[in-house]
């Protein structure tokens, strides 16, 4: 999901105004999909071609520089868990659940069938 904001919106009003009463709130992504170096060259490469780059230094190099030392990782690889379905003879509900598990329908009290 990609989320955008309006640079004339009620988000970056909101963050004007913590800024302009002095107020900072530190960020930093623990997930990072590029290394900071390769990011500072992707937004040098932004600016050299012309888009307008607005704000300070980036937080995770005012990190760096101010001796931080970060821990940064790679966004870890999701192990789907085995899943199936699960029916009522009943009343046809049906619901999800690990292999194995005995579940009862809460509607007709029927043992649910794995399908």
């Amino acid at each position: 999901m990609s989320d955008y904001i309006k640079m004339e919106g009620a988000f970056v009003s909101a963050c004007e105004s913590l800024a302009n009463k002095g107020i900072h709130l530190p960020w930093l992504d623990s997930h990072l999909s590029v290394t900071p170096d390769r990011m500072a060259d992707k937004r040098d490469q932004l600016v050299n071609s012309g888009v307008a780059f607005v704000g300070g230094e980036a937080p995770i190099a005012k990190a760096i520089s101010a001796g931080i030392k970060l821990e940064l990782t790679a966004p870890s690889q999701r192990v789907a868990k085995q899943r199936i379905r699960q029916i009522c003879p009943q009343c046809q509900i049906r619901a999800w659940t690990e292999p194995g598990v005995a579940i009862t329908c809460g509607a007709c009290d029927e043992p649910m069938e794995e399908q």
